[in-house]
């Protein structure tokens, strides 16, 4: 076993620095969450969409320029 004796002094000290070491260890866990909440919410980049451009279909199957000779 230990026989050293901790004064009252150096257990307030000793706690003084866990609480210290604790908040300090929040914060950057909250610092983190904040930042990927902020990522998430981004707006993507205007620029150049990836996306497919889809055309209607038409409802007459006739297309226009046969459908002027039909008449």
């Amino acid at each position: 076993m230990n026989d050293e004796v901790i004064t009252a002094d150096e257990v307030r000290c000793l706690r003084m620095w866990f609480r210290q070491a604790i908040a300090q260890v929040e914060q950057q866990e909250v610092a983190a969450s904040i930042a990927a909440e902020l990522e998430l919410n981004k707006k993507p980049r205007e620029g150049h969409r990836n996306s497919v451009v889809r055309r209607r279909s038409r409802r007459n199957r006739a297309i226009p320029h046969l459908r002027e000779l039909v008449f």
